[in-house]
């Protein structure tokens, strides 16, 4: 179910990724439809600053990560 929510949250920002980058997602995020759509902001937010397509590489940086990208920062 959650990764239907994951590409769900993508299709709504005109974002298609593939399904290594859904899998990482419910895999190895928070498993909880806020924790996903914070994932999902937070990787949109970096691929866009960082110029690069949403990978799971950069999932994996970026969960990582994720205290820096929550809501109360700035990419």
């Amino acid at each position: 179910m959650l990764a239907s929510v994951a590409v769900k949250l993508f299709s709504d920002r005109q974002v298609v990724v593939g399904e290594d980058v859904i899998a990482y997602l419910v895999n190895r995020g928070e498993r909880s439809f806020e924790g996903l759509a914070r994932a999902v902001d937070a990787l949109d937010r970096a691929a866009l600053a960082a110029k690069r397509p949403i990978t799971s590489v950069l999932a994996r940086e970026i969960l990582a990560g994720t205290e820096q990208y929550d809501e109360t920062n700035e990419v």
